[in-house]
């Protein structure tokens, strides 16, 4: 079962990065689903964002890549507006309706924005607490 922490997207410090949240997870060998995401910022692949976020939509499986492709992408990303990033392990089956409806079954993480004012981020584990908000948050 996943535990979720929520926190605000926009700190004294300035905005919370999707870069800086996955700087935090532990490297990992998972296969990362983006299921969801709107933002700012160079896309991967040459693609525009527009044409990244509709290729995103309009598919009936997800855009998936290992975790260095992903720090490569979060890199390239300067404001997330909304996201929903899943991490499994390879071969697990990820089916994009039950993530959003909130059944997150065979996800290690899963990493949320919501409206570009709010993160939350989901683990099996527990190394997302008030430490990890607050690492993120300075």
């Amino acid at each position: 079962m996943l535990q979720f922490t929520t926190f605000p997207m926009h700190v004294e410090s300035g905005l919370i990065t999707l870069r800086q949240i996955l700087e935090k997870l532990p490297m990992n060998d998972l296969l990362w689903h983006v299921l969801d995401f709107e933002g700012v910022g160079t896309a991967p692949d040459g693609m525009t964002m527009e044409t990244f976020e509709q290729a995103i939509h309009a598919s009936p499986e997800d855009y998936s890549l290992n975790w260095d492709k992903l720090l490569t992408l979060a890199s390239d990303i300067e404001r997330t507006w909304n996201c929903l990033i899943v991490g499994s392990q390879f071969g697990a089956m990820i089916v994009a309706e039950h993530i959003e409806a909130e059944n997150f079954a065979n996800c290690r993480y899963v990493v949320q924005a919501f409206d570009s004012t709010e993160w939350s981020i989901g683990t099996t584990n527990e190394i997302v607490d008030d430490q990890f908000t607050a690492s993120i948050s300075h």
